[in-house]
């Protein structure tokens, strides 16, 4: 593995606020990382070249995830994620 890494922003969709203890992990490298207060997250030591998928989580927020392709030794990945709407069902 060469030097390439992934970094980003996660915020919410509406409030534009950075979301921090996002977990974004790579299931075929079996790695992940969280962000961090300012909603900045960086995955290092990544294979060039490779497609990855990243599943990006958040306790009240809809899953993504992301398939992408590591071009060069930065690749940056910027996200907002949507708030699960709870389904309540008036009696």
């Amino acid at each position: 593995y060469g030097q390439t890494f992934l970094n980003g922003t996660i915020t919410d969709q509406k409030t534009r606020e950075p979301l921090a203890g996002v977990t974004l992990y790579v299931p075929s490298l079996k790695k992940g990382t969280a962000t961090d207060a300012n909603g900045q997250f960086r995955l290092t030591s990544l294979p060039a070249g490779s497609f990855l998928t990243v599943e990006v989580r958040l306790v009240g927020y809809k899953t993504l995830s992301r398939r992408l392709q590591l071009t060069n030794s930065e690749t940056t990945l910027n996200l907002a994620l949507e708030t699960e709407v709870a389904q309540l069902n008036e009696v």
